[in-house]
């Protein structure tokens, strides 16, 4: 073994680096390269200790020096420093995720004297804080002591029937469905970007120069504008509100999107007064603006807008002009100077910002799909600017559902852009980013996310650069890349915090959630979960609060909390007929048959997926999650030749990626049906089937639990033992209470009829504290206490089982009265 003490003479060699720890310096091939603090203490330590895996919590004790370090900050920190050695989050050349765990370094390292003087103290060169951003415990500051803005990176029981699948393994299909909605979630407003028109005239402009004032600082809230004029001047309503908030952002003028200010208006009808209350109650006591644009009988326009500021002065912008766009801009700049914004130039080059877009923006934002289009396709501006106008269509299609050919378009128009048109390049990679989450093709979207932040010119509306953040790093989480998940969601939920967007936030809140149940840890996951959902409720916002509600009911499952995951479902069905996607009102009526599957009323389940509705899902992954449930219930009715056809089918269809634990325990709800079936040949297929790359701790149990059945039924004894005790070292490693549930329904009368029952009871024991609510942790209590002989307490259990059952059968040797020992 190397030496793995770092005295101050040591220094570590490894490829092409170099790590000085007295000097604090890392070289590549002789250059420095430049290391924070906690990206160098990190490296640091992970090369001393270099024999063996470091966990999270140690981690954060030795590089943070406290305990109570969240995982967004620790994986922000490991990516960073993966880039600083040439790793990421997929080519793990140096520091290796240990799933579940923590990291470990695994390049060869070399330890040499090291004769370069300690200075003084450590530095970083000031020119090194323009590339490098700093980490979340160490802000860096400017000459005047301020931070500056974000600089973001771009078998059955012997003697019993054939064992059904157990109700106590909850993990499902919902979650790679809900990460793909939840992707096109954060991206809703990503879809609706209104700056391409500017763009094409200014793309790559350096960025206007921006007095820092408090009132700039401070922001302001816009409600929709009240338009006079006739009935095709409706789209002014929207599309000026979008076009004001452009141009005060533009001036330094913090504006939250307006898509974010209508979700918070949709709570509530009424006056100006209630409109202004929802306002406060979701972004706090902001300056509101409020304005209307006024065509004359001449046909001139005059827009005026008026809020007051943060000292509590009335603050104004008017202006009359020709046109209705450009009174809208030089009314908007005008209020900008008076809030102590500084107008970004010229109004004459924002009028290059066209009109129809924005007519058809603000159809968008009413969900006049329909409309939008129309605008776009008989637009004759936009007809001369058709990569614009294509990137336009794309978003619409998008928001229609048209994933396939938003995709295909998009392709056409990329192949098509030229080197400056850097924002609308970044612009359609997200879009395109989003269509592909959507279809279940994660790598691609990631890709095209990462190509979006690469694209994004330095001057580039922070708002954009969180939306292909969010994106990317929604993206990377069925992969199993949590670390880079966990730094662009950090960053992207930063960047929405500082612009003053709560909706932007609980949309990063739901992925943050999405995250640790991919990561098996439920708990976690609900304290991100409720966060959101309570943010998207106050919103409005139907669709994604829908979105988190399935979350919710796959966490409080995997909880074993069976009636929190009730009340959570039928808060969603009772809001089904309010949503407008035909494959959300599926995954309504999943999320309820879930709840009833799991609660043994299996006829009222097998309606709801009886449902013909279920079989005209467009997406793979809704359909993985329908196939999955009907062919779950087809085992535990004992329906066997149905649960095999089922299971295989769904299998054969799965997404490329993700949802791993679903794919096992789909793969042993097909191969306890072979058996039961005697298919041998089938069986011995799947259980010979190889691993998965990115199996968690959560994960392998089921797959040795499939292991298990199939030795079980060769009669292999001692390789069904073995295989059984590795089951419950991998349940109890990733501490799920649900599937170390359906372990233990699984494992106990095997143990017990292989003579274990020490290690039967073990097991029982540490499950007993949810077999008041839970019949297969019920039914293991009843099995121990019968064979135990223990008459009065084996009574007591039954009767909670049978209490809990519903459609599930107690065999008939538990209900029969055990020999008293």
């Amino acid at each position: 073994m190397t030496d793995n003490v770092a005295g101050p003479g040591r220094e570590y060699r490894f490829g092409a680096f170099v790590l000085q720890p007295a000097a604090r310096r890392l070289l590549r091939d002789g250059e420095t390269v430049v290391c924070p603090r906690l990206v160098f203490d990190l490296l640091h330590y992970l090369v001393e200790h270099r024999e063996r895996a470091i966990g999270r919590d140690e981690l954060a004790a030795a590089v943070w020096r406290r305990p109570d370090v969240a995982d967004v900050q620790i994986g922000q920190v490991v990516l960073r420093a993966r880039r600083a050695v040439g790793d990421d989050g997929s080519m793990q050349h140096s520091i290796a995720t240990v799933p579940g765990f923590g990291y470990h370094w695994v390049a060869a390292t070399q330890a040499v004297p090291d004769a370069t003087p300690m200075p003084a103290r450590a530095t970083v060169p000031e020119s090194a804080t323009r590339h490098e951003p700093a980490m979340p415990d160490e802000p860096v500051r400017d000459a005047v002591g301020e931070a500056p803005p974000p600089n973001v990176d771009a078998a059955a029981p012997r003697g019993d029937t054939p064992r059904t699948e157990p109700a106590g393994a909850r993990t499902r299909g919902r979650l790679l469905f809900a990460a793909a909605v939840v992707v096109a979630v954060c991206l809703a407003a990503a879809l609706l970007v209104a700056r391409q028109g500017r763009d094409a005239a200014t793309r790559d402009a350096p960025p206007p120069t921006v007095a820092a004032t408090p009132a700039a600082a401070s922001g302001v809230l816009l409600l929709p504008l009240r338009v006079q004029g006739r009935s095709e001047d409706a789209w002014l309503r929207l599309g000026g509100m979008d076009l004001v908030a452009d141009r005060l952002r533009a001036a330094g003028v913090s504006v939250p999107a307006s898509e974010s200010v209508l979700a918070a208006l949709r709570t509530v009808e009424g006056t100006p007064d209630a409109a202004r209350g929802a306002l406060r109650a979701a972004f706090g006591d902001l300056p509101v603006v409020e304005g209307e644009a006024a065509r004359a009988a001449d046909g001139t326009w005059t827009v005026a807008l008026s809020a007051r500021s943060a000292d509590g002065l009335p603050r104004s912008g008017t202006a009359r002009e020709d046109d209705a766009v450009a009174a809208t801009i030089a009314a908007a700049d005008a209020l900008a100077a008076a809030l102590g914004g500084t107008p970004s130039g010229d109004p004459a080059s924002a009028l290059d910002a066209d009109a129809d877009w924005r007519r058809a923006r603000a159809a968008l934002l009413a969900n006049e799909v329909d409309v939008a289009r129309t605008i776009l396709t008989t637009s004759r501006s936009l007809a001369a600017r058709p990569l614009d106008r294509a990137v336009h269509l794309a978003q619409v299609d998008v928001r229609a559902g048209r994933l396939a050919e938003a995709e295909t378009a998009l392709g056409a128009t990329l192949a098509q852009l030229p080197a400056d048109a850097a924002t609308l390049r970044a612009q359609a990679h997200i879009v395109r980013g989003s269509a592909r989450a959507r279809l279940g093709r994660f790598d691609a979207a990631w890709q095209d996310f990462d190509a979006a932040l690469a694209s994004l010119p330095a001057n580039a509306p922070p708002l954009e650069r969180a939306r292909a953040l969010s994106g990317r790093g929604s993206s990377a989480v069925p992969s199993g890349r949590f670390d880079d998940a966990f730094a662009d969601m950090g960053q992207a939920r930063s960047l929405f915090a500082a612009l003053g967007d709560p909706f932007g936030t609980a949309r990063v809140d739901a992925n943050l959630g999405m995250l640790e149940l991919y990561r098996a840890r439920p708990a976690a996951a609900l304290t991100h979960l409720d966060a959101a959902a309570a943010g998207l409720h106050a919103f409005g916002a139907e669709h994604e609060w829908q979105v988190v509600l399935t979350a919710q009911v796959e966490s409080h499952l995997a909880l074993l909390q069976h009636d929190a995951a009730g009340a959570a479902a039928e808060r969603g069905w009772s809001r089904r007929a309010h949503a407008r996607d035909p494959e959300q009102r599926s995954d309504i009526a999943l999320n309820r048959a879930e709840v009833l599957l799991a609660g043994g009323r299996h006829r009222e389940a097998a309606a709801l997926l009886a449902d013909p509705q279920l079989d005209a899902a467009q997406g793979t992954v809704l359909r993985a999650r329908v196939g999955s449930l009907r062919a779950r219930l087809a085992l535990r009715q004992r329906r066997w030749k149905d649960a095999a056809t089922l299971a295989h089918a769904a299998l054969a269809a799965w997404p490329a990626q993700g949802a791993e634990r679903e794919r096992e325990r789909l793969a042993l709800v097909e191969l306890r049906a072979w058996i039961a079936l005697g298919e041998v040949a089938a069986a011995r297929t799947l259980a010979q089937r190889p691993p998965s790359p990115f199996l968690l701790a959560d994960d392998l149990a089921w797959r040795e639990l499939a292991q298990a059945a199939w030795r079980q039924a060769q009669d292999n004894r001692r390789g069904e033992l073995d295989t059984l005790r590795a089951a419950i070292a991998a349940a109890g490693e990733s501490g799920v209470p649900a599937t170390l549930a359906a372990v233990a329904e699984t494992a106990v009368p095997a143990l017990l009829e292989l003579g274990r029952p020490d290690e039967a009871r073990a097991l029982a024991g540490r499950v007993a504290s949810f077999a008041a609510n839970d019949f297969d942790c019920a039914l293991v209590q009843v099995r121990v206490l019968h064979a135990d002989g223990a008459v009065d307490a084996w009574r007591a259990a039954l009767e909670t089982a049978q209490a809990l059952a519903g459609e599930r059968e107690v065999p008939a040797a538990l209900r029969t009265p055990p020999s008293a020992r």
